[in-house]
């Protein structure tokens, strides 16, 4: 799972590299060497990466603007500068099965004052989230630490039963399957060493965009390890 992750990553890194590398035009349309860059554009990258590192991507998501308002929207035309792109990878390794999952957010260009609260208050859930996962710990209690903080920042959560904000689980297991028991969400499964979980808050408002951030991390004896070593930058 590990090598899915590594490779995750790679992929992760070219995805948002030619994002960076872009142009904006006084439109807001990105460019990268005299073309449109679109999600089916960098989709392609995405996949070219994986393969190079022995791994296949299905149903990878890159979604910008409006349609990072939905968590699963997806853009495969243009991409926009001031508005959030939504990168979610989850290879599987063509040899030994296993997944592995990450997602990151960021923008080319300037992000709104909105967009940046709703950012660090994504980001500092998802750090909350990482350090409840523990040994003895119920999937609730996880659960519950992340929708506490976006609370306390002011979103509202599905916890509550909200159509806005955020509007699914924090997490699920990985492993020869991309969805996977233990949920991280309102259940008692105790956490215990071994188990693969995602820590994936995320915030969607339509009209201003969605912001996700996903690691996949590894219970173990006294805490968790993060398969995840790439940082988390919005604007680029």
């Amino acid at each position: 799972m590990g090598e899915s992750q590594a490779a995750a990553e790679k992929a992760m890194e070219a995805a948002i590299l030619m994002i960076k590398r872009s142009v904006s035009q006084d439109s807001g349309l990105l460019v990268l060497e005299d073309e449109i860059l679109t999600g089916d554009r960098v989709l392609k990258e995405i996949d070219r990466v994986l393969l190079k590192f022995g791994c296949a991507g299905e149903e990878t998501i890159v979604s910008c603007g409006e349609d990072s308002a939905n968590p699963h929207g997806k853009t495969y035309g243009p991409l926009y500068s001031n508005q959030p792109i939504v990168i979610d990878i989850f290879p599987q390794h063509k040899k030994t099965r296993y997944f592995g999952d990450m997602t990151r957010t960021v923008i080319k260009g300037k992000a709104s004052a909105e967009l940046l609260r709703m950012y660090d208050a994504v980001k500092g859930a998802q750090e909350i989230g990482v350090q409840t996962a523990k040994p003895g710990v119920t999937c609730k209690e996880v659960h519950n630490a992340v929708c506490d903080y976006l609370e306390k920042a002011g979103y509202l959560t599905y916890r509550g039963g909200s159509k806005i904000g955020f509007i699914h689980t924090t997490g699920h297991g990985v492993g020869l399957d991309i969805h996977e028991t233990p949920s991280v969400s309102e259940n008692d499964h105790i956490l215990e060493p071994g188990n693969v979980i995602t820590i994936e808050p995320g915030l969607y408002y339509p009209g201003i965009g969605g912001i996700r951030i996903e690691d996949t991390i590894v219970i173990t004896k006294d805490g968790c390890r993060n398969l995840n070593r790439m940082e988390k930058k919005f604007e680029i």
